[in-house]
Formats: structure tokens, C-alpha cells, sequence
């Protein structure tokens, strides 16, 4: 299932058909993605969770959206359910993430963003063999080696000779 099948889920619909998934999406009107066996609006996302192996977010950070995977819809997959979340960290609520991955109601989770963003060193998620975490980096621009070389090495150089690195992250500030 894709939940948010706007411009990055629909990208996602080709890509999971040529790997032989049946893929079932969520929009905010239910208008029909090209691609996609079912599409459904979010009011039924319930629904879709329940037919789903495997759950991507690709949906807008809004109160609507706030949580949309909670203790309640985590139980609404099955045991070897993966939830995938490329969108925005607070679709999921993290503790309850953590209560479903420990105890078996789902199989594992791929966050590529976490709430907070970063996680904390401790974050207990970080201790589970069935999680993945990267660093908000799975919607990359088709050439980004070339686009990031660049500046990755200009940070190289600053940091070997003691000056500020571009793009610093300021955790007060959220990003």
C-alpha cells in the first residue's frame, strides 16, 4: 500500500509493479492512480491497511496525517508487515511503533525519517534488528552523486582545516 499516492507515491507504483507487487493506493480524493490495482480516499485508509503485506507513507505532515500509524492501525497489518516511511515522522507514532515492533504485530520498519528528525542517540529504535534509519535521503534527485560532490567535498576540505562546514544541522531549530 501506498498512504499519500501524490507525486512521489505515483513514481512508486511502477517501480513495486515490475517487482510483481499488487499495489493498493491512498489519495486524499480517491481519485485513480495510473498503475495501481485499487485507489481509495484516505477515509479508507483503515481499509487498505488491512489488505496490505507492506505499508509506504508518502503522505503530507497535517493534523489529518498527525499519528496515522498508532497502536490502532499497527494492528490492523499482519505479522510480516514492513511500514516504510519516506514522508514526514510524525505520521507515525514512534512509541507505538516501537510497543508493535517489539511484540511481533508487525515485522519491521524502514524510517528514512523519525519525529523527532534526527532521532536521539538512545532512541530505542536504534537497538532493533528489524529497523532500518537513514538520514532523510530517500527521495534524492536523479543525479545526486554528481549534485553532492561538490559540496561534500568542500566540507571534506573545511573540516580537515578547522572551518564551519556548510549546511550545519541546528537541532533547536528542528533542521
Amino acid at each position: 500500500a501506498i498512504i499519500g499516492a501524490g507525486g512521489i507515491g505515483r513514481e512508486l507504483v511502477p517501480l513495486l509493479t515490475a517487482c510483481g507487487a499488487r499495489t493498493l493506493a491512498v489519495t486524499r480524493s480517491g481519485r485513480p492512480v495510473e498503475g495501481a490495482a485499487l485507489t481509495v480516499p484516505a477515509e479508507r485508509t483503515e481499509e487498505v491497511l488491512a489488505q496490505a503485506d507492506h505499508v509506504v507513507l508518502a503522505a503530507p505532515d497535517t493534523p489529518e496525517t498527525r499519528h496515522l500509524i498508532n497502536h490502532r492501525t499497527l494492528a490492523l497489518l499482519r505479522p510480516h508487515s514492513w511500514i516504510v516511511n519516506v514522508a514526514r515522522g510524525p505520521l507515525i507514532d514512534q512509541a507505538a511503533l516501537y510497543r508493535a515492533l517489539t511484540a511481533g504485530v508487525i515485522g519491521g520498519a524502514a524510517l528514512d525519517v523519525t519525529d523527532p528528525e534526527p532521532p536521539a542517540p538512545d532512541d530505542p529504535l536504534f537497538g532493533l534488528d528489524n529497523v532500518v534509519i537513514t538520514p532523510h535521503v530517500a527521495n534524492p534527485a536523479g543525479r545526486l552523486t554528481e549534485e553532492m560532490a561538490a559540496p561534500l567535498a568542500e566540507n571534506l576540505r573545511r573540516f580537515v582545516d578547522g572551518e564551519d562546514l556548510l549546511s550545519v544541522v541546528e537541532y533547536g531549530r528542528g533542521y
